[in-house]
C-alpha cells in the first residue's frame, strides 16, 4: 500500500475483518466506495454474514450514503453502531437487513433537496 493509500485509508476510517466491515470519519463519495468495495470483496470470498460495524460519523454527503445503502442492500448485510452517526450517517446505518446499536447516538435532521440533482420523469 503506497503512502497516500495509507493515509486515506486511515483518515476515512474503513477497515475489513473476517465478515466485518468497520466505517468511521465522513460520510462521503470516496469512503462510501470504499465501504461498499470491502464488503463486495468479502462477499466475493463467499462469506455470507456480513456486518458493517459504525463508529462515529458527523454524516456528509446525503447523495452518497444514498447510492452506499442501495447498493448495501444488494449484499444483505447488517448493521452494527457504537458511536455517534448524524446526518447521512443515519443513512448507511439504515441500510442493515437487520439493525443494532450499543451506546449509540443518532441524530436526525431535516434536509434541503437540491432540485439540479433530481430527475423528474
Amino acid at each position: 500500500m503506497g503512502n497516500l493509500a495509507l493515509v486515506l485509508s486511515l483518515l476515512i476510517g474503513v477497515s475489513a475483518h473476517a465478515g466485518t466491515v468497520k466505517f468511521s470519519g465522513p460520510v462521503s463519495k470516496c469512503s462510501m466506495h470504499k465501504l461498499v468495495t470491502k464488503v463486495a470483496a468479502l462477499s466475493a470470498a463467499g462469506d455470507r454474514d456480513i456486518t458493517v460495524k459504525i463508529g462515529s460519523s458527523d454524516g456528509g454527503d446525503l447523495y452518497a450514503a444514498l447510492k452506499a445503502m442501495t447498493e448495501l442492500r444488494r449484499y444483505n448485510v447488517d448493521t452494527h453502531a457504537t458511536g455517534e452517526c448524524a446526518s447521512a450517517c443515519t443513512v448507511v446505518y439504515a441500510a442493515g437487513a437487520t439493525r443494532t446499536a450499543k451506546g449509540a447516538k443518532f441524530m436526525f435532521h431535516g434536509t434541503q433537496v437540491a432540485t439540479h440533482k433530481l430527475k423528474v420523469t
